[in-house]
């Protein structure tokens, strides 16, 4: 009788290590994007609240605009100056340390309804096919490096620029990935009309490019406005507030937080809630 009742016992704590393991993996399959944990509470937001927050990283869009949404970003194509006028994507930690290498399979966007940018365009024209969402953060997943490669997600840009503290800055965002975790970038060219233009196409080629970084999970968030020429600086002293893209840009960005939330983040510049070095 004693061995029959430490065989059921047996049993009862087996099916329940069973039971909590299932309930374990389908919530971490819930965490979970692609494979990729990532952790988009909002501070200062109720629980309630953050499950009805979608779409953190999209910015502000009319009906009459180009969305095209990709595997691991989504952006906004402005046909005018044949470019994505603002990218969006989320990374964390994980994703920050891929491992994959550069595709380098430039091509057209058959996603965008106008039709993208093409190869030739950029041919002899004295400017680099510069990414718009890196390919350094898309090194995750293969489908996400290969999609960023398409002409939709490029801007030209000069080498040195796009070598140099365009790098250091998109670098930056993966360090701050990889220590604070999740981030919501948006990124792209600052555009207006009257901008030179290349190619048979006329891509535009801006004179500053834009990046805007949000930490839902530590309430913070900074903003850069770069101008599009080689030169050097501490990246801090190029950091400015959300809000001050805003207004380059013409662009709302991170519409879906609460508007108390939204005010109280994009505008106030806090360099010391970053870590520079």
């Amino acid at each position: 009788m004693k061995n029959k009742t430490t065989l059921i016992l047996a049993i009862v704590v087996l099916v329940g290590a069973i039971i909590a393991f299932a309930s374990n993996k389908e919530e971490s399959q819930k965490e979970t994007a692609n494979g990729q944990t990532a952790n988009n509470a909002v501070a200062g937001v109720s629980d309630e609240e953050n499950q009805k927050i979608d779409g953190l990283e999209i910015p502000s869009y009319g009906k009459e605009d180009e969305i095209v949404t990709h595997f691991a970003y989504t952006l906004n194509y402005d046909e005018e100056h044949e470019q994505a006028r603002w990218v969006a994507y989320m990374i964390c930690r994980e994703r920050a340390n891929g491992e994959l290498k550069r595709s380098e399979d430039f091509r057209p966007d058959d996603d965008v309804p106008t039709g993208s940018a093409q190869p030739y365009d950029y041919k002899r024209s004295g400017y680099t096919r510069g990414h718009l969402a890196p390919a350094g953060d898309m090194k995750w997943n293969a489908q996400a490096m290969s999609e960023c490669f398409l002409l939709s997600n490029m801007s030209p840009q000069l080498h040195d620029f796009n070598d140099g503290i365009w790098n250091k800055i998109e670098s930056k965002v993966r360090y701050w990935a990889k220590k604070y975790d999740t981030l919501y970038v948006v990124t792209g060219p600052v555009l207006r009309k009257g901008l030179k233009k290349i190619g048979n196409s006329g891509i535009s080629v801006p004179e500053y490019f834009y990046k805007v970084i949000l930490d839902p999970k530590r309430g913070e968030g900074v903003g850069f406005v770069v101008p599009h020429k080689d030169f050097e600086t501490s990246l801090s002293r190029l950091a400015v507030s959300i809000d001050s893209v805003e207004r380059a840009t013409g662009i709302d960005f991170y519409p879906a937080l609460p508007d108390d939330i939204e005010e109280q983040i994009e505008s106030r510049l806090n360099t010391q809630a970053w870590k520079w070095n």
